[in-house]
């Protein structure tokens, strides 16, 4: 009986560490104006959305995070990240907000149009660091109701 219970506690104990992530993201919208609706000097408009993006660290060593967009639908024109810092470079253990700008196309907002994907890569940074890995995640996007 203690040796089955114990068989259980050991199998938990390892299915808890093999789940456990190197890093999370959470995106929080900015506060303020949701969107800014901008025309480019060549004539093209674009919705731009405020984001900050809260990185945590969750290994033991230093880590950098690139950001990235995956764009799902390839008939207009390709969702951009904006950002001062790409790549973000966080120390073990901690949580650094980084705020960005996701500029689209109108066009994303038609329904039934798939969203731009946020891709966040963590390149390990040192000697003795983990592989490498990525966090998909849908962002959030808003703009004015296009006719």
């Amino acid at each position: 009986v203690y040796l089955s219970l114990i068989l259980f506690v050991v199998s938990g104990l390892g299915f808890a560490l093999s789940q456990h992530k190197d890093f999370d993201v959470i995106i929080v919208r900015a506060k303020g104006q949701p969107f800014q609706a901008e025309t480019g000097p060549d004539g093209v408009k674009s919705i731009r959305n405020q984001f900050q993006l809260d990185l945590a660290n969750q290994s033991d060593h230093e880590n950098e995070f690139w950001l990235s967009i995956k764009n799902l639908d390839s008939s207009f024109r390709p969702a951009e990240i904006i950002s001062t810092l790409n790549p973000v470079r966080v120390e073990s253990g901690k949580l650094f907000r980084v705020p960005v700008f996701v500029r689209f196309d109108p066009k994303n907002l038609e329904e039934g149009k798939p969203r731009p994907i946020l891709v966040i890569e963590r390149k390990s940074v040192g000697a003795g660091s983990n592989s490498d890995s990525k966090i998909e995640k849908e962002i959030p996007i808003v703009g004015p109701f296009i006719d």
